[in-house]
């Protein structure tokens, strides 16, 4: 199993109802409270790389079966592609229009713009 398995795999197993999941090439520069109150009534939320693409990298989600059912997609998808590439990105894209399909509150500017101020120091 790859590592990128293991992180899709871990978001399920979260054992708070609140989780902030961070790559390890993240380095967090302040507290990370910023990110729940960006969550809002949300049930995951992700920073937003342009307007139709959110980042795995960084995502703040609530435990919940939306969003624990939004991981599981994530890691079958990638699991159904992973032999022909290694990028799990374009795949949790797939999974975000499914989710939004079946009723995941999802949030993506807010969160962005909640890192952007918390990043500016405001």
């Amino acid at each position: 199993m790859g590592f990128r398995v293991q992180k899709l795999r871990a978001l399920r197993f979260t054992p708070y109802d609140l989780t902030v999941y961070m790559d390890s090439d993240t380095l967090a520069c302040g507290p990370l409270g910023a990110l729940f109150d960006a969550l809002g009534d949300a049930d995951a939320g992700g920073v937003a790389q342009h307007e139709t693409i959110v980042n795995g990298g960084v995502l703040v989600y609530r435990k919940n079966a939306r969003a624990l059912a939004l991981w599981a997609r994530w890691e079958a998808e990638y699991g159904r592609v992973m032999g022909a590439t290694r990028r799990e990105q374009p795949v949790l894209q797939e999974a975000l229009r499914w989710a939004a399909e079946t009723g995941l509150r999802r949030e993506r500017e807010q969160l962005k713009m909640q890192l952007a101020r918390a990043h500016a120091g405001d």
